[in-house]
Protein backbone atom coordinates (compact mmCIF):
# COMPACT_ATOMS: atom_id res chain seq x y z
CA UNK A 1 0.00 0.00 0.00
CA UNK A 2 1.83 3.40 -1.11
CA UNK A 3 -0.01 6.14 0.83
CA UNK A 4 1.00 8.56 -1.31
CA UNK A 5 -0.29 6.78 -5.04
CA UNK A 6 -3.65 6.28 -3.63
CA UNK A 7 -3.78 10.31 -2.54
CA UNK A 8 -2.58 11.26 -5.61
CA UNK A 9 -5.35 8.66 -7.20
CA UNK A 10 -8.03 10.22 -4.93
CA UNK A 11 -7.49 14.14 -5.36
CA UNK A 12 -8.64 13.83 -8.85
CA UNK A 13 -13.05 14.38 -8.72
CA UNK A 14 -13.44 12.24 -11.22
CA UNK A 15 -11.58 8.94 -9.94
CA UNK A 16 -12.72 10.32 -6.09
CA UNK A 17 -16.35 9.68 -8.05
CA UNK A 18 -15.89 6.43 -9.82
CA UNK A 19 -14.24 5.33 -6.22
CA UNK A 20 -17.19 6.28 -4.59
CA UNK A 21 -19.49 4.27 -7.04
CA UNK A 22 -17.71 1.45 -6.91
CA UNK A 23 -17.28 1.31 -3.26
CA UNK A 24 -21.38 1.39 -3.19
CA UNK A 25 -21.30 4.74 -1.14
CA UNK A 26 -23.48 6.56 -3.70
CA UNK A 27 -25.83 5.63 -6.12
CA UNK A 28 -24.44 3.64 -8.58
CA UNK A 29 -25.33 1.95 -12.22
CA UNK A 30 -23.36 -0.73 -11.56
CA UNK A 31 -23.90 -3.83 -11.59
CA UNK A 32 -23.27 -6.87 -8.43
CA UNK A 33 -21.26 -9.51 -8.84
CA UNK A 34 -20.41 -12.03 -6.32
CA UNK A 35 -22.14 -9.24 -3.49
CA UNK A 36 -19.39 -7.16 -4.40
CA UNK A 37 -20.66 -3.90 -6.60
CA UNK A 38 -18.60 -4.07 -9.52
CA UNK A 39 -18.41 -2.10 -12.66
CA UNK A 40 -17.77 -2.24 -16.37
CA UNK A 41 -16.91 0.92 -18.11
CA UNK A 42 -20.00 0.99 -19.97
CA UNK A 43 -22.14 0.76 -16.98
CA UNK A 44 -19.60 4.04 -15.93
CA UNK A 45 -20.60 6.09 -19.13
CA UNK A 46 -23.76 5.59 -18.38
CA UNK A 47 -23.15 7.81 -15.55
CA UNK A 48 -20.34 10.15 -16.62
CA UNK A 49 -20.36 12.02 -19.82
CA UNK A 50 -16.90 11.04 -20.24
CA UNK A 51 -15.32 8.89 -23.09
CA UNK A 52 -14.51 5.22 -22.71
CA UNK A 53 -11.09 6.31 -22.70
CA UNK A 54 -11.04 8.60 -20.67
CA UNK A 55 -12.86 6.92 -17.83
CA UNK A 56 -10.50 3.67 -18.90
CA UNK A 57 -7.82 5.77 -17.83
CA UNK A 58 -9.11 7.04 -14.68
CA UNK A 59 -9.41 3.03 -13.50
CA UNK A 60 -5.88 2.53 -14.82
CA UNK A 61 -4.95 5.51 -12.47
CA UNK A 62 -6.80 3.77 -9.73
CA UNK A 63 -6.34 -0.06 -10.33
CA UNK A 64 -2.24 1.08 -10.42
CA UNK A 65 -2.59 2.93 -6.42
CA UNK A 66 -4.41 -1.04 -5.78
CA UNK A 67 -7.19 0.74 -4.80
CA UNK A 68 -9.54 -1.34 -7.63
CA UNK A 69 -8.98 -4.21 -9.05
CA UNK A 70 -10.43 -5.58 -12.85
CA UNK A 71 -11.60 -9.06 -13.20
CA UNK A 72 -12.44 -10.27 -16.42
CA UNK A 73 -15.41 -11.89 -17.97
CA UNK A 74 -15.49 -12.82 -21.48
CA UNK A 75 -14.81 -9.20 -23.36
CA UNK A 76 -15.62 -7.36 -20.36
CA UNK A 77 -13.26 -6.02 -17.72
CA UNK A 78 -14.97 -5.42 -14.16
CA UNK A 79 -13.54 -3.07 -11.66
CA UNK A 80 -14.59 -3.56 -8.02
CA UNK A 81 -12.82 -2.04 -4.59
CA UNK A 82 -9.56 -3.65 -3.19
CA UNK A 83 -11.04 -3.79 0.00
CA UNK A 84 -7.57 -5.21 1.85
CA UNK A 85 -5.64 -1.92 0.64
CA UNK A 86 -8.24 0.27 1.48
CA UNK A 87 -8.61 -1.14 5.13
CA UNK A 88 -4.66 -0.61 4.99
CA UNK A 89 -5.33 2.81 4.06
CA UNK A 90 -7.98 3.78 6.70
CA UNK A 91 -5.82 1.87 9.19
CA UNK A 92 -2.67 3.98 7.96
CA UNK A 93 -4.75 7.35 8.11
CA UNK A 94 -5.55 6.11 11.60
CA UNK A 95 -2.84 5.91 12.78
CA UNK A 96 -2.17 9.72 11.88
CA UNK A 97 -4.07 11.12 14.55
CA UNK A 98 -5.19 13.85 12.37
Amino acid sequence: MNPVMIFKALGHETRYRLFCDLFGTSSSACEIKDNIPACCVMDLMEKYPLSQSTISHHLKILVEAELVEQENYGTYHYYHVNLATWNAFRDYLNRLNL
